[in-house]
Formats: structure tokens, sequence, C-alpha cells
């Protein structure tokens, strides 16, 4: 699959990039794409890992996880 060398420079870049920093704000264009309703758990905490399962990138932030499918 040639997708799955993209999502693992994706998971890499993401580690490089948002580990640790803080989650001020979440935009969201299009709310059909939510699992859930509401996305306040994510905000203000801090991404502390980053996990890739085949062409899903799971980002851990404490009180909740954020998935991307690619």
């Amino acid at each position: 699959m040639p997708e799955l060398p993209e999502v693992e420079m994706y998971a890499r870049y993401f580690a490089r990039h948002a580990l640790g920093q803080t989650i001020v704000r979440i935009r969201v264009l299009d709310t059909r794409i939510l699992g859930t309703r509401s996305l306040k758990p994510l905000a203000g905490n801090a991404f502390h890992r980053v996990h890739r399962h085949g062409k899903h990138l799971f980002a851990d932030a404490a009180d909740g996880w954020l998935r991307l499918h690619y």
C-alpha cells in the first residue's frame, strides 16, 4: 500500500511539531466528520504521544484522543 509510508511521514511530522503543544483552539469545517459532538476534552490539553495503525493516526491528549484517517 503506497499510502502507508505517507502516513508514517505524517506521524513523524506530528510527533516533531505537535507533541507537548497545548491545544488552544479546535476548528472543524464540517462537523459531519466528527465521531463525537464535543471536542472540549481536547482543548487545554497537550498531545503526549502519537501512534500509527495502518492508515489511522492516533494522538493522545490525556483526556481524549484525536484520530485521523489518511
